[in-house]
């Protein structure tokens, strides 16, 4: 990634940009964790894609008049800038290199210069960037301060340009894609380290520590979401992520995970027995999975749509399971999932209308699964794809998937 990228970024948001406006977006703040510790910072995922920074406290102002648009970074000074956990103090320099942005002034002259602003310039049209998932979550900084502005400005129109970012963010480029790809890659290691060193009567968080080991040795200090390290009938606690319980003889251990490589993500399921060898009834519903996933992926191409992977996949497992005498009629609370889940990127359950066909360069993860609650069985076996111009391609092809290949790796690291 380098300052050409969030570049672009920035003129296709500008050229959709009403003239006689601006945008103000904020990079976030580190939550407090407890008194004068806070928890590690992350930045706005749509800040980072229009900036390329990282730190917080910032502030990107965007303005556009008569076709001709003005960018201009506000940043804390290198003594209140925060340092410790972030490294060095960013010097305007730094931020003017890594974001394209010429102009980086120091935040306490933002005030004045969107007072001067809106004043001097016909500005009809402030644009923040709301993002509520749902409707008893906190408010963010945008909707704090968009609320005092207004009532500041009520003649001032106030537009929420969120959705737009994330139809672009929906497409990845070629610099995004081999950002997922190293995640992957990251991805990819720890899982194997994982079935290497699993075995009965360990810790979930003993497999967990393998993973977290391996991205530390990658420069990656968190994962992409949280670890999810469930055995035997943890699995069947929804996005489980205690970690806390010893892994039992004979269980199926369900492993979802995923690294992340500049903030662009992987999300990786593999369910691997315990004990290294699959027993004869995990095998007939792993198989079965599988085969669901891989028929879904030779399936899955540019015009579909998510809810018609799901009807495809879902059909599949169902057929096979009824061969075996499951059915939803006969088989309490039996649960099935075959399809497209999310699309990956900056977030692992990135942003982007899910209704949409597929269309050449989105990122999707894909899930294969199965739950028998009444025999204390779940399990999912999940893929990232990127769509192509004709089909899709596997991007987590080399994570050992198949009974064979998991056996062959859990044996051999036991010996």
């Amino acid at each position: 990634m380098d300052a050409l990228f969030f570049n672009k970024n920035r003129k296709k948001l500008i050229e959709t940009m009403e003239d006689n406006s601006c945008l103000i977006m904020f990079s976030g703040s580190p939550p407090k964790a407890s008194r004068d510790q806070y928890y590690y910072f992350q930045p706005d995922r749509n800040f980072y894609y229009l900036t390329g920074i990282e730190k917080p406290n910032m502030i990107l102002f965007i303005s556009k008049h008569s076709g001709v648009d003005d960018v201009i970074l506000f940043m804390p000074d290198e003594k209140s800038n925060i340092s410790g956990p972030y490294g060095h103090p960013i010097t305007c320099e730094d931020v003017a290199v890594l974001s394209g942005i010429h102009q980086v002034v120091y935040i306490e002259a933002f005030d004045n210069i969107l007072s001067r602003h809106i004043a001097r310039k016909p500005c009809e049209i402030v644009y923040f960037d709301f993002n509520r998932i749902n409707i008893n979550d906190l408010s963010s900084k945008s909707e704090i301060y968009a609320n005092g502005f207004k009532k500041k400005y009520p003649s001032l129109k106030i537009l929420n340009i969120h959705k737009m970012i994330c139809n672009f963010r929906t497409i990845k480029s070629i610099e995004e894609i081999d950002e997922i790809r190293k995640a992957i890659k990251i991805t990819s290691c720890g899982i194997i380290d994982m079935m290497k060193c699993c075995k009965p009567f360990i810790y979930e968080s003993d497999l967990e520590a393998e993973f977290m080991y391996c991205l530390y040795k990658n420069k990656e200090r968190i994962s992409a979401f949280s670890n999810i390290i469930a055995s035997g009938k943890n699995a069947l606690i929804g996005h489980y992520s205690a970690n806390n319980q010893m892994i039992e003889d004979n269980v199926l251990v369900q492993i979802d995970v995923g690294a992340q490589s500049k903030w662009y993500c992987a999300d990786v399921s593999r369910a691997i027995p315990s004990n290294g060898i699959f027993n004869s009834r995990q095998k007939q519903l792993y198989n079965i999975c599988d085969d669901a996933l891989n028929k879904l992926i030779e399936y899955i191409e540019p015009g579909i749509t998510a809810e018609q992977s799901v009807e495809y996949g879902n059909s599949l497992i169902i057929q096979s399971l009824s061969e075996i005498g499951i059915t939803k009629e006969n088989t309490n609370k039996l649960s099935v999932y075959c399809g497209i889940n999310h699309y990956i990127g900056l977030d692992v359950h990135d942003v982007g209308d899910r209704s949409l066909k597929l269309i050449p360069n989105m990122v999707v993860a894909v899930d294969s699964a199965i739950g028998l609650p009444d025999e204390d069985f779940y399990f999912r076996i999940e893929d990232d794809l990127l769509i192509t111009e004709i089909d899709c391609e596997v991007l987590t092809c080399k994570i050992p998937k198949t009974i064979e290949d998991i056996e062959r790796i859990m044996q051999n690291g036991k010996s």
